[in-house]
């Protein structure tokens, strides 16, 4: 009889997926000189810093990048695919790792599509010969700037067949995923078999072309932080309610730090905040606990509605997704 294995022991055996691992670019712009054209390059000298958003963490160096993560060289947390492979991957026995940039996600605050389109490119040349050829666990979101959503499909099909290639992030724009804009890029997304990855890009409501919060802009971090959840909830929205899971069947979506509940974001800096925000454990432990009660109750009753049957696009041939049954029926609420 094999002995029992412990719960240490069988953590250390257990492979892990790393789904939400940021690498991290010293230099910003000027990090990506060796990938950008010569002509690129002398357009955007003298701005080698992509804009930062003026909320920051309440934390050191008012950044989320952890300072215990500093290589051994003090470049930044998560710079050297080297000391991250030996530091994170072998450490923690991870068998992939999926990079999602963080940096590149600000793309989403430039209002020039052309610009945004040529840094998109960089960003993932830079990742793919600088990480990817490191170490195999290393596996890539690329980065699309959804400026342009013909130049955006044109990068999707250009490396997105690669086997390191894994998802495509898409830094979101003010405008919302169900609408036509992107279609050209979820076509391009499935054919692949890709899945496109949303994931907070340091950008919203504090830049115009970057996503919006509902109501308003925040005054504080806390405030921002805790609604990102809101931005996944109106993005899912749009994509159900104009029908892209019925025009595009195969295409998956990652929602990435979209689903938390208020009350778990907000608690996680309550601690952190100023003074004046202490008050919020109790409030956020109790009351708002069931105003999301009430809320998901409404969602229930919205799909028990009859949607008008031209409401209901028709299905390409082929599977399912996840959402959406692979044969609706006319007349009948696709949520059913």
């Amino acid at each position: 009889m094999s002995e029992a294995l412990t719960r240490v022991e069988v953590r250390a055996r257990a492979k892990i997926i790393d789904a939400d691992v940021h690498p991290w670019i010293n230099g910003d712009i000027k990090g990506l000189k060796k990938y950008l054209s010569r002509d690129w390059w002398a357009h955007f000298d003298g701005r080698y810093v992509l804009p930062n958003h003026w909320l920051r963490p309440p934390l050191a160096r008012a950044s989320s990048n952890r300072i215990d993560a500093m290589t051994p060289s003090g470049g930044e947390p998560g710079s050297d695919p080297v000391f991250m492979k030996e530091q994170h991957l072998d450490k923690h026995n991870i068998s992939h790792a999926i990079l999602s940039s963080i940096q590149a996600g600000k793309l989403a605050a430039i209002p020039t599509a052309n610009e945004a389109v040529a840094l998109a490119t960089a960003f993932n040349e830079y990742f793919l010969n600088e990480f990817i050829t490191v170490d195999d666990r290393y596996k890539l979101a690329m980065v699309v700037a959804a400026h342009d959503p013909q130049a955006a499909a044109t990068e999707i099909r250009r490396i997105g067949h690669l086997p390191n290639v894994v998802a495509v992030y898409m830094p979101l724009l003010n405008i919302l995923m169900g609408q036509k804009h992107y279609y050209p890029i979820y076509e391009a997304a499935e054919s692949l078999r890709l899945p496109i990855l949303i994931h907070p890009t340091g950008t919203e409501g504090g830049f115009p072309t970057a996503v919006a919060f509902a109501g308003g802009t925040p005054s504080t971090y806390i405030e921002r932080h805790t609604n990102f959840p809101e931005i996944g909830m109106s993005s899912i929205n749009s994509m159900i309610f104009e029908g892209v899971f019925y025009r595009f069947p195969g295409l998956k979506l990652l929602a990435a730090e979209k689903a938390e509940s208020i009350a778990k974001r907000g608690l996680s800096f309550a601690e952190l905040s100023n003074p004046e925000t202490k008050y919020l454990e109790r409030l956020l432990a109790g009351e708002i606990q069931w105003a999301m009660q009430r809320m998901f109750g409404q969602y229930d009753a919205i799909a028990d509605l009859a949607l008008p049957s031209e409401l209901i696009p028709q299905p390409k041939a082929g599977a399912g997704t996840f959402i959406a049954p692979s044969e609706p029926q006319r007349g009948s609420c696709p949520l059913r």
